[in-house]
């Protein structure tokens, strides 16, 4: 199975990072709404969301280096551990830029690195993404998969 993507998934622009408040070496992201359901009783923005909207940026970002994603006949990936730490809070109708990058590339799994802004930094994240073929072993990532992502993201380790 492959995902189509009905929107661009690239939304990183000189104009998204004035308004959002970006700074620094980000090279990729995409824009979300705080929706009802993403709200909690103390009404702000649910913790988990952050980990939701982390999860389609990187679903956005291996699509956009790849043209396709995922193609379980061959490699894909499952995220090992999550973090994420929160600068201040978000309210229902906040729209946000998620941004992310690739900082580290090692033989089975990469970490990749999470940030949202609204005005200025919300809160970052890390995941540690593991390669793995149709049988669900660890599998080496390819040359080719490194070569994408070191096109985006030129700082990786």
């Amino acid at each position: 199975m492959t995902l189509s993507l009905e929107r661009p998934c690239n939304e990183l622009s000189p104009t998204a990072r004035r308004i959002f408040g970006i700074e620094g070496d980000w090279n990729f992201g995409v824009t979300q709404e705080t929706a009802w359901s993403d709200v909690d009783s103390n009404s702000h923005v649910n913790n988990l969301t952050f980990l939701k909207w982390c999860e389609e940026v990187r679903i956005r970002y291996f699509y956009d280096i790849m043209g396709h994603w995922p193609d379980n006949t061959k490699q894909t990936l499952v995220v090992r551990s999550l973090s994420f730490n929160f600068e201040r809070g978000l309210r229902l109708g906040d729209r946000v830029f998620i941004t992310a990058r690739t900082s580290r590339i090692g033989t089975t799994s990469c970490v990749q690195n999470y940030a949202v802004w609204h005005g200025n930094l919300i809160g970052t994240g890390d995941a540690v993404c593991v390669f793995i073929d149709a049988t669900g072993s660890k599998s080496p990532i390819s040359p080719h998969f490194k070569a994408c992502i070191r096109r985006i993201d030129r700082n990786v380790e």
